[in-house]
């Protein structure tokens, strides 16, 4: 990725980006863990939030 590129981009528009990543794991629980409410019970979300200000330097969430 060219974080030059970027920081020019952020700082000509004086803005900050917000980035959102979404990941999926997939486990293994044995059936006492598992809650009913469970639709797929061997996947598990989570997610980061980033945010990266015009002079290039970033959050996390």
């Amino acid at each position: 990725m060219d974080w030059q590129f970027l920081k020019e981009v952020l700082n000509e528009r004086d803005m900050t980006l917000v980035v959102q990543v979404r990941l999926r794991r997939d486990v293994h629980r044995s059936s006492y863990d598992r809650k009913e409410s469970d639709e797929i019970p061997w996947i598990e979300w989570s997610s980061k939030v980033y945010l990266i200000d015009p002079e290039g330097r970033w959050t996390e969430y």
